[in-house]
Order: C-alpha cells, then sequence, then structure tokens
C-alpha cells in the first residue's frame, strides 16, 4: 500500500493526535528571540495562524491572541497562547504555509463529508412521504 493510500485512510482525529504529538516528542532548535507582532503569520508546534493582539502583563508575560486554520475548521474563535512558556515552538511562517494548511483542512474535510455521504448511498431508503 502506497504511503498516499495510507494517508487517505487516516481520520481527522488521527490526523489532529498526530499533529499533537508529533512536536512534543520532537526536539527543535528554534529561535527563541523571535517577537511576533500583530498580523504576522506564525507557526505553533504543527499549526498555522495569525497574530491578532500581543499582550504584554505586569509579570513581564507575553500572550499572543491567534486565530488557526485549525481552529477556524473546528469553528472555534481565536485563541490565546502564553510566548513565554514555549517560545521555541512559535516560529515566523509565510503565506504559502497557511496556504497550504488551509487546502490540507479542506481535502480531509472532503474526504470526511464524501465517506459520511457514502454511508446514505450504501444503504437504499424509501424517500420520506411529504405533507
Amino acid at each position: 500500500m502506497s504511503l498516499q493510500d495510507q494517508v487517505g485512510q487516516l481520520t481527522i482525529d488521527d490526523i489532529n493526535e498526530i499533529e499533537t504529538h508529533y512536536y512534543t516528542a520532537l526536539e527543535t532548535e528554534m529561535n527563541t528571540d523571535y517577537r511576533p507582532k500583530v498580523g504576522d503569520i506564525i507557526k505553533m508546534r504543527s499549526w498555522h495562524g495569525i497574530v491578532l493582539d500581543v499582550y504584554h502583563n505586569q509579570a513581564g508575560k507575553t500572550i499572543l491572541q491567534v486565530q488557526t486554520i485549525r481552529n477556524i475548521f473546528r469553528k472555534l474563535g481565536p485563541e490565546l497562547i502564553q510566548l513565554d512558556l514555549a517560545p521555541e515552538h512559535i516560529s515566523p511562517a509565510t503565506l504559502e504555509d497557511l496556504q497550504q494548511e488551509i487546502a490540507l483542512h479542506q481535502e480531509m474535510q472532503n474526504r470526511a463529508l464524501d465517506d459520511l455521504l457514502s454511508h446514505i448511498r450504501q444503504t437504499s431508503r424509501p424517500e420520506p412521504a411529504s405533507i
């Protein structure tokens, strides 16, 4: 079985779990001096998003308000990320990175919808009576 066939059999939950654990296990050497600004496209672990706002509290901590592609497809709003907890997991990204993630989520969503509809096609059901 080809890698493409194997990837085609993954569910959205499988892919989300892989994304979550991949960067946790991976030791990265990213620039921890990077300080995102409003409007920056960033990569956080394996997700991409846009910085909507940057907050600084009295303790000197930096909080980012970020809307991620992942959250849009989950119908969730922006999230707050404390930059100081894991700055090595946040790095600059490009518009191309963002567009690639959008395409991936669209493909996963379409595959999931096709899979759902295939269950309907496999069963013959009478049309509901009209009122």
